[in-house]
């Protein structure tokens, strides 16, 4: 029987500390979802994160992206170009950054202690929490739309439902149901265990994918192939900053989960798991993004529209209603919309969020706490539609963390990978006094001088963004437009140099340490196959630093 009068005190809200295999014993630094991954929980294959990405790509944003391009005066052509190369690009990265998780089984939020420092860490944590609150309101809000959309399929006079809410309130009644639908529908699925999350990625990367073609082939058929963008309406330098620009978008769009990747391949069976992100990933999201053009393009003719309308939720709203047949297809593309959302929702920004309250609060909070909490917050606290309605300078200051995700990211495969070696003290990520403390402030200062290198000159960009009235240069303002690429190739030649003349040599140890003396961590069968195939040696527990 539940005990209710435990959660009278604070330490009634601790979570059940168990023998941790990594942690310093007797210590709050870790729970049990903030340890590396058991080998019995190791279950994502290759075929996982392939339908997972499908699930992700098949999305109304993915569909909207080659618009927004088309906008900058790009032809369909280079708006589809730009959208594949940046997706090559950012694959790479999650490919990098996800092989961290696959080898470590760490969460994102202890694998950057590596670079970061212990404490350092947190600002990495902190920001991208910030934002996964927000990003989990916002998405929630605009994955209501496809449930609005289901609703009006099966009840079509539910759109001429009276409003009851005053106007102060920012939302309609209507809306405001089938956000409340969303987020009992939502709530209980982010509280599952991410082992088992694959299985919903599995029913996604079917439905999405069959909705999508057929909404396609549809609008296709009755606008006679038409396509929109067919010219390009800019030139010269405009032009090659337009194409810039529209790749810089490509690639910032997901270079936020580029970072938390490691959530979710941290559950890889082995490391190998995750390069067919390389692949799956450039293959779905231009595939998508034409889908998007193709369906855009016909209801732009077909409808007779004013403007064109990328946005597939709102598109919807000129879908008739009449037949039974009518309705049945909104149904089904508005219910494939919702799920694509809810999905990438989990993987982009619940699961972060609860992983960063973990490693905030862990002798708080676990998983399960933690999705409740970023529900709470991120879909009521944060009030969604009205940040979506007034606060545009707010979201895009948001939508500039990638002047500190490129780095970020970059910095930490260039320790894991070139610095370090892939050899890491696993413990010691988990002890505030360990090798990865770096000095007594826990920072790791090369990350701190890099990143004060790295991301100021992108500044001026950023707040020319938020608010025009500011008065900078025409160079400054492409230059931010440019700023994933920028904060990516700048990291790539100056970390590495800080580390080449400034080397802490105490987290550079010679062979992997997976366990403290006396526990047990286990490596999944198939990661040892992989270790011996390529000639390594099983790794020793007690190991001497390089001086």
């Amino acid at each position: 029987m539940l005990d209710l009068h435990k959660y009278k005190t604070l330490k009634g809200w601790e979570v059940p500390l168990d023998d941790s295999s990594v942690a310093p014993p007797g210590s709050h630094w870790s729970n049990k979802d903030m340890d590396p991954v058991p080998p019995e929980g190791r279950v994502w294959t290759w075929f996982s994160y392939v339908t997972m990405w499908i699930s992700d790509g098949f999305s109304p944003s993915t569909l909207q992206l080659a618009g927004a391009m088309i906008s900058l005066g790009l032809s369909w052509k280079q708006a589809l170009g730009a959208v594949a190369l940046g997706n090559v690009l950012i694959s790479w990265a999650c490919l990098f950054s996800g092989y961290i998780g696959a080898y470590l089984h760490v969460p994102f939020a202890v694998a950057i202690r590596q670079s970061f420092g212990f404490y350092f860490a947190y600002f990495a944590i902190v920001t991208r929490l910030i934002l996964a609150l927000i990003y989990t309101g916002t998405k929630s809000y605009t994955s209501a739309l496809g449930v609005y959309q289901c609703i009006r399929a099966i009840w079509p006079q539910f759109a001429n439902l009276e409003n009851r809410l005053p106007a102060s309130a920012g939302i309609e009644s209507k809306v405001l149901i089938a956000y409340l639908v969303y987020f009992c529908i939502q709530t209980p699925l982010q509280m599952v265990s991410p082992a088992r999350l694959r299985y919903l990625f599995l029913a996604k990367s079917i439905i999405g994918p069959i909705a999508g073609f057929a909404c396609m082939g549809f609008y296709a058929k009755k606008s006679g192939g038409y396509l929109y963008g067919g010219d390009t309406t800019v030139s010269g330098m405009t032009l090659g900053f337009a194409f810039m620009s529209a790749l810089n978008s490509a690639v910032g769009s997901y270079s936020t989960l580029s970072l938390n990747i490691s959530d979710f391949s941290r559950y890889a069976n082995r490391p190998s798991a995750v390069f067919s992100q390389a692949i799956i990933i450039p293959v779905v999201f231009t595939s998508t993004a034409m889908m998007g053009i193709v369906i855009a393009s016909g209801g732009y003719k077909i409808h007779n529209l004013k403007a064109i309308q990328f946005d597939p939720m709102r598109l919807m709203n000129n879908w008739s209603t009449d037949t039974s047949l009518e309705r049945a297809g909104m149904f089904f593309f508005a219910f494939s919309m919702a799920l694509s959302n809810l999905g990438s929702n989990i993987s982009a920004n619940t699961l972060s969020a609860s992983n960063d309250l973990c490693a905030l609060f862990p002798r708080y909070i676990n998983l399960r706490r933690g999705s409740l909490l970023t529900a709470i917050i991120g879909c009521w606290a944060v009030v969604p539609w009205k940040l979506l309605a007034t606060a545009s300078s707010f979201l895009t200051l948001l939508g500039g963390y990638t002047i500190i995700s490129a780095p970020v990211c970059m910095i930490m495969i260039l320790d894991f990978f070139v610095i370090k070696g892939k050899k890491i003290d696993v413990p010691g990520l988990y002890d505030p006094n360990g090798r990865y403390r770096y000095n007594r402030w826990g920072t790791n200062w090369r990350v701190v001088a890099t990143l004060l290198i790295v991301v100021p000159p992108e500044l001026p960009g950023l707040l020319y963004a938020i608010s025009k009235s500011v008065v900078i240069p025409v160079g400054m303002q492409r230059f931010y437009r440019v700023s994933w690429l920028f904060g990516t190739c700048a990291t790539l030649i100056l970390y590495p140099l800080i580390n080449k003349l400034f080397p802490h040599h105490e987290t550079l140890i010679a062979e992997m340490i997976w366990e403290r003396e006396g526990a047990d961590v286990g490596k999944a069968s198939g990661e040892e196959d992989e270790e011996k195939s390529l000639g390594k040696s099983e790794p020793s527990s007690v190991v001497a630093p390089v001086v």
